[in-house]
């Protein structure tokens, strides 16, 4: 192909197009989108991609490929954009509030931040940018951007699909929740299915949004007014296990048929957090055999041949999450549950909260169970054939990574959607319990791995469940699933935008 002039902004251009991609720069938000970035670039080596993220999440990713054994492809170049941090943030490293803080000053930092990474990366390859894909949490500004630019963009939905609706549609649901109070003579605990949302109850929404008057709406209401001004959502599912089609894009809550603008089309790309296709296809570690898994000299915990050591299914991994912390008294009580049972566990834990162990647990548990500070390769443990459950904050993208692995559930949700996904494995998929009153205590923990391990019904429909789902997202994400389909279907979405600019 010979040069074509870019006719708006008069840059060369050979081949394909240049895809500016824009990450919110926390939690496990950049690990999927550059996994979708991945996929692109692999799918499409004549089209440059350029991702903006932060230094310490560029630097976060970049050691993640590396330790992968995956390098980025050529065609996918990471750009650090300024985070926003004065140079003396003034917050402790321990003070609980510091990744909120940091998420604060990079918000406050955007869009200048942005339009300085995509003049970075046009200079850098010579070639305008013909498509922007951004993370939905950065919709607000991105979409000021594309229309300063005159471009077609894309937000991914990190969050779990059904998790859209109460998103978009807090206004109304906020509504619904007033009239459900004046009907219950405001005795009501706000335990009530939401009209429209089943199984979904007002108590499993995010605190912020039943709070028209706080932090959290002034945030999420822009990013959700935006979404309709993309040519796509992008949904971090497949269609299969999703079992969920959000309302947000074909009809609306509204009664009087009034509300906001609906979100103009849909993508399942895929389950973003899980590994390459190739892995995913692979058997599990620990099926075929103790004598083929070799220690790691890579590992520093020594991770996979601790488990390779336990039975089939006896191992209870416990992770919850990179930012929720438990306060003393369910630490104890997860703690004492472990130690009673006396069955294998792994257990990562930040080592902040380590010392708040009962005095002596990782003496007395040494024989049977391993504390370590961080479990890197969350997935492929969760495949490892010795676990039999996790125990988790109900993070979604955990959540999707046990289902990966066929493990069933024991839910602690904490915050964000977290109690959405927990109400989802508990009563849409069944493939998992959350512990009861929504904390940890010795004795809930103790009933809820008696019944995942139990050979009582409960027990076996849920590892039944979770097995059938997991067969269900390998088809989708197979070369033929449904995520491949709707992956190049936005590939002709970024394919047709870069034609038009150059016509």
């Amino acid at each position: 192909m010979s040069p074509t002039t870019y006719k708006k902004q008069g840059v060369e251009s050979v081949g394909g197009g240049h895809v500016a991609i824009c990450a919110w720069p926390f939690t496990s938000h950049p690990q999927a989108l550059v996994n979708l970035a991945v996929k692109l670039a692999n799918a499409a080596p004549e089209t440059a991609f350029s991702f903006l993220t932060t230094q310490t999440s560029k630097h976060s990713l970049l050691l993640a490929a590396d330790s992968s054994g995956a390098p980025l492809p050529t065609n996918l170049v990471l750009y650090a954009v300024p985070d926003g941090l004065p140079e003396d943030d003034g917050v402790s490293a321990d003070d609980d509030q510091r990744n909120h803080y940091h998420m604060d000053c990079f918000n406050m930092a955007m869009p200048g931040n942005f339009k300085q990474g995509i003049d970075a990366a046009v200079k850098a390859c010579n070639k305008k940018i013909s498509y922007i894909i951004a993370d939905a949490f950065c919709g607000r500004v991105v979409a000021i951007i594309a229309k300063e630019m005159e471009l077609p963009w894309a937000a991914l939905w990190v969050l779990a699909p059904f998790a859209l609706d109460p998103f978009f549609q807090m206004e109304h649901i906020y509504q619904l929740y007033l009239k459900a109070q004046a009907q219950a003579d405001g005795d009501g605990d706000g335990d009530i299915i939401i009209p429209g949302l089943s199984p979904l109850r007002f108590t499993d929404l995010p605190g912020h949004s039943l709070q028209p008057s706080g932090e959290g709406w002034a945030f999420f209401l822009p990013i959700m007014r935006a979404l309709p001004e993309a040519s796509v959502v992008l949904m971090n599912a497949c269609r299969e296990i999703c079992q969920y089609t959000p309302l947000s894009s074909s009809t609306s809550l509204f009664l009087d048929g009034e509300g906001p603008k609906l979100i103009r089309k849909l993508l399942f790309v895929g389950c973003l957090t899980l590994p390459a296709p190739a892995v995913i296809m692979s058997p599990p570690l620990g099926v075929a055999g103790e004598e083929e898994v070799e220690d790691d000299d890579d590992d520093d915990d020594m991770i996979f041949p601790w488990l390779s050591r336990q039975r089939a299914g006896s191992v209870a991994y416990v992770s919850l999450g990179t930012i929720s912390a438990l306060g003393d008294e369910e630490l104890r009580g997860l703690a004492e549950a472990l130690e009673a049972r006396g069955s294998p566990f792994l257990w990562s834990l930040k080592e902040s909260m380590m010392e708040r162990l009962p005095r002596g647990f990782v003496e007395r548990t040494r024989e049977y169970g391993k504390v370590v500070p961080w479990v890197k390769q969350q997935a492929e443990v969760l495949r490892h054939g010795a676990i039999g459950v996790q125990v988790t904050h109900s993070g979604y993208n955990s959540v999707l990574e046990s289902i990966f692995g066929g493990v069933p559930l024991i839910c602690r949700s904490v915050w964000a959607d977290n109690h959405m996904v927990r109400r989802w494995v508990e009563e849409v998929w069944g493939i998992g319990v959350g512990v009861e009153g929504g904390v940890f205590t010795k004795d809930g923990v103790l009933a809820c791995l008696a019944a995942v391990f139990g050979e009582e019904e409960k027990g076996r429909e849920m590892r039944a469940n979770v097995a059938a789902l997991r067969d269900k997202m390998l088809a989708a994400h197979g070369p033929n699933g449904s995520a491949a389909k709707d992956l190049e279907a936005l590939l002709e979405m970024i394919h047709d935008a870069h034609h038009a600019a150059y016509t």
